[in-house]
């Protein structure tokens, strides 16, 4: 997919980097191969260099090897805001709770195993209505 979306881009790339190959191989594809598909095409459209690289896969694709989804974890040599994805992870497992719950506050605290009290600080935290 690489060699084929890359040469029909104007945006030509030689190769793929390491972190980006075993982010790839880690994650779970419920899509298949047409999801695996359409994450190369997107990140050779948001690529910069030369290689494709994690910082161009989509955010739904590098948001899904935080959550839980995917199985493995990038530390790039940046290194991470550790507060910042946990406070997207709890952000996502919140709003999935709440969706599954249909909003019910006490439904969906108890689905996350926490008290009503903390699923309402939570939610204020996150600026999250659940109506």
């Amino acid at each position: 997919f690489l060699v084929k979306y890359s040469q029909d881009s104007l945006h030509k790339l030689r190769g793929i980097t390491r972190d980006c190959l075993e982010q790839l191989m880690a994650y779970h594809y419920p899509g298949n191969i047409r999801e695996l598909e359409n994450i190369i095409q997107r990140g050779i459209a948001l690529s910069a260099g030369e290689f494709l690289d994690v910082d161009a896969l989509p955010p739904s694709f590098r948001d899904a090897n935080l959550d839980g989804q995917g199985q493995s974890v990038h530390i790039g040599e940046e290194g991470v805001n550790l507060d910042a994805i946990i406070d997207a992870i709890e952000k996502k497992y919140l709003t999935l709770a709440l969706e599954r719950t249909d909003g019910v506050r006490k439904r969906a605290a108890k689905l996350l195993g926490i008290s009503f009290r903390s699923m309402r600080y939570r939610l204020s935290k996150h600026g999250i209505d659940p109506d």
